[in-house]
Protein backbone atom coordinates (compact mmCIF):
# COMPACT_ATOMS: atom_id res chain seq x y z
CA UNK A 1 0.00 0.00 0.00
CA UNK A 2 1.60 3.63 -0.87
CA UNK A 3 -0.20 6.37 0.81
CA UNK A 4 0.51 8.72 -2.04
CA UNK A 5 -2.89 10.47 -2.39
CA UNK A 6 -2.52 10.95 1.55
CA UNK A 7 1.18 12.58 1.93
CA UNK A 8 0.23 14.89 -0.73
CA UNK A 9 -2.72 15.81 1.55
CA UNK A 10 -0.25 16.28 4.23
CA UNK A 11 2.27 17.76 2.81
CA UNK A 12 0.19 20.74 1.22
CA UNK A 13 -1.93 20.93 4.61
CA UNK A 14 1.75 21.78 5.72
CA UNK A 15 2.36 24.22 2.61
CA UNK A 16 -0.57 26.29 3.33
CA UNK A 17 0.73 26.99 6.97
CA UNK A 18 3.73 28.29 5.55
CA UNK A 19 2.12 30.39 3.56
CA UNK A 20 2.32 28.67 0.10
CA UNK A 21 -1.00 27.69 -1.75
CA UNK A 22 -0.65 24.75 -3.49
CA UNK A 23 -3.80 25.29 -5.50
CA UNK A 24 -1.87 26.82 -7.92
CA UNK A 25 0.79 24.70 -8.30
CA UNK A 26 0.72 22.27 -11.80
CA UNK A 27 -0.89 19.37 -11.80
CA UNK A 28 -0.93 16.77 -14.02
CA UNK A 29 -2.88 13.21 -14.62
CA UNK A 30 -1.72 10.73 -12.63
CA UNK A 31 -2.62 6.55 -13.50
CA UNK A 32 -1.64 4.13 -10.91
CA UNK A 33 -0.38 1.30 -12.03
CA UNK A 34 -2.57 -1.05 -10.48
CA UNK A 35 -5.09 0.18 -12.49
CA UNK A 36 -8.01 -0.07 -10.04
CA UNK A 37 -8.34 3.57 -8.67
CA UNK A 38 -9.18 6.17 -10.99
CA UNK A 39 -7.04 8.53 -12.68
CA UNK A 40 -6.66 11.91 -10.33
CA UNK A 41 -4.66 15.07 -10.71
CA UNK A 42 -1.86 15.44 -8.68
CA UNK A 43 0.62 18.41 -8.12
CA UNK A 44 3.71 18.98 -9.23
CA UNK A 45 5.64 20.75 -6.34
CA UNK A 46 8.58 23.14 -6.94
CA UNK A 47 12.20 20.90 -6.28
CA UNK A 48 13.15 23.76 -3.81
CA UNK A 49 10.50 21.85 -1.37
CA UNK A 50 11.90 18.65 -1.58
CA UNK A 51 13.98 18.86 1.37
CA UNK A 52 10.59 20.14 3.22
CA UNK A 53 8.66 17.24 1.52
CA UNK A 54 11.31 14.65 2.89
CA UNK A 55 11.47 16.38 6.57
CA UNK A 56 7.12 16.13 6.70
CA UNK A 57 7.59 12.38 5.41
CA UNK A 58 10.62 11.64 8.10
CA UNK A 59 8.03 13.14 10.38
CA UNK A 60 5.33 11.04 9.45
CA UNK A 61 6.93 8.18 9.93
CA UNK A 62 8.66 8.84 13.18
CA UNK A 63 5.94 10.21 15.10
CA UNK A 64 3.59 7.00 14.52
CA UNK A 65 1.20 8.47 12.11
CA UNK A 66 2.25 6.17 9.49
CA UNK A 67 1.48 3.55 11.05
CA UNK A 68 -1.81 4.27 12.20
CA UNK A 69 -2.43 5.43 8.77
CA UNK A 70 -1.77 1.76 7.41
CA UNK A 71 -3.14 0.42 10.72
CA UNK A 72 -6.71 1.72 9.89
CA UNK A 73 -6.36 0.64 5.85
CA UNK A 74 -4.39 -2.39 5.64
CA UNK A 75 -3.62 -3.98 9.34
CA UNK A 76 -1.66 -6.94 7.84
CA UNK A 77 1.22 -4.48 6.76
CA UNK A 78 1.72 -3.13 10.76
CA UNK A 79 4.04 -5.56 11.96
CA UNK A 80 6.62 -5.84 9.36
CA UNK A 81 6.04 -1.83 8.63
CA UNK A 82 7.18 -1.60 12.60
CA UNK A 83 10.27 -3.54 12.35
CA UNK A 84 11.50 -1.23 9.33
CA UNK A 85 10.56 1.55 11.79
CA UNK A 86 12.46 0.66 14.07
CA UNK A 87 15.24 0.23 11.97
CA UNK A 88 14.53 3.76 11.05
CA UNK A 89 14.33 5.08 14.66
CA UNK A 90 17.42 3.34 15.62
CA UNK A 91 19.42 5.79 12.43
CA UNK A 92 18.07 8.40 14.09
CA UNK A 93 21.36 9.11 16.29
CA UNK A 94 23.27 9.01 13.00
CA UNK A 95 21.54 11.47 11.17
CA UNK A 96 23.67 14.73 12.37
CA UNK A 97 25.96 14.98 8.63
CA UNK A 98 29.81 14.42 9.22
CA UNK A 99 32.12 17.21 9.20
CA UNK A 100 33.51 18.30 6.27
CA UNK A 101 37.17 17.14 6.08
CA UNK A 102 39.81 19.47 6.10
CA UNK A 103 41.86 19.97 3.47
Amino acid sequence: MMPDISLGKIFSGWLRKKGYDPDNFPSYPHDFDDGKRPTVQARLYPNELMTEFNQQLDEWITSGKALAYFKQRDPESVAPLQSVYSDIKALETTKALPSPAKN
